[in-house]
């Protein structure tokens, strides 16, 4: 199954509910919207109940994104369109040239009208679009995250692919390990492996420092989606390059980490921020 699932377009997340093993297939929570969405069923996990949370910023990072659009048919891989590397000259002057690089086997939109027809077209042009504004607002944000190992008394509402909340931040636990440990005492401990760790009021509305305003999104999407429509030039009749800078003042908020400086001194001090 795994080898069907192209993360982040589709993950598999198995647990164990009662006598039962579950599979949950679902697209990856990364983007704003995704994470929007989970934010109010997320758990917070009061600072009593931590015995230990190391946490250091996301090493991990890509300053080009690769996006290789196919599909499956009776197992053969068949190319549906070739789009450009999507690259930003200004974070791999700071974080070093790495590119991510996916095939999108899941565009696949069938019409009555034929594959040749003006609508299938669009169709599947807004999907590949779609799809690669998910890689590069799910991957984009990374060097500007945390991530860490949290130890804390035994939980067992937390699983793998669940958000947790600790202080301001927000975290991804990718997973789940419950022992059992001895001393003048048996004491059930949780461990957690969390990641993708961000400040809450730098992810929701529409603030200009928000970390899915880094990149330049928009203009990505106007430039690809005049290049899938057949375009030959940009809106203001330039050729297409596709190297995108950033938003300066925002890319140096995060990468100063100003987003941490409202945080009390007791908060930091408990959260290791």
């Amino acid at each position: 199954m795994n080898s069907l699932c192209e993360e982040p377009f589709i993950e598999i997340i198995g647990d164990t509910i009662g006598d039962r093993y579950n599979v949950i297939v679902r697209q990856q929570p990364f983007n704003k919207q995704s994470i929007e969405d989970i934010l109010p069923t997320a758990i917070t996990i009061n600072s009593d109940l931590i015995l230990n949370f190391d946490a250091r910023k996301e090493t991990e990072y890509y300053t080009s994104f690769q996006l290789d659009v196919s599909t499956i048919l009776n197992g053969v891989s068949n190319p549906l369109a070739y789009l450009p590397i999507i690259y930003s000259p200004q974070t791999a002057k700071y974080f070093g040239n790495r590119r991510f690089s996916i095939s999108d086997n899941y565009v696949w939109s069938p019409d009555m009208a034929g594959k040749d027809s003006a609508s299938y077209i669009s169709n599947m042009n807004e999907k590949i679009l779609n799809d690669l504004l998910l890689v590069i607002e799910s991957y984009s944000v990374l060097p500007f995250t945390r991530t860490g190992t949290l130890r804390m008394h035994g939980d067992r509402r937390i699983k793998k692919g669940t958000w947790v909340i600790l202080g301001e931040e927000i975290y991804y636990v990718d997973s789940v390990n419950n022992v059992f440990e001895c001393g003048s005492k048996i004491d059930r401990v949780t461990i957690l492996s969390l990641k993708r760790g961000m400040v809450i009021n730098n992810i929701t509305g529409d603030a200009k420092f928000n970390y899915f305003n880094i990149f330049k999104t928009k203009e990505i999407k106007e430039d690809i989606r005049r290049y899938l429509n057949g375009s030959k030039k940009l809106k203001d009749g330039s050729t297409f390059t596709f190297s995108y800078g950033v938003n300066e003042d925002v890319f140096d908020y995060f990468f100063r980490n100003e987003q941490f400086i409202k945080y009390s001194k007791a908060t930091k001090q408990r959260y290791g921020a």
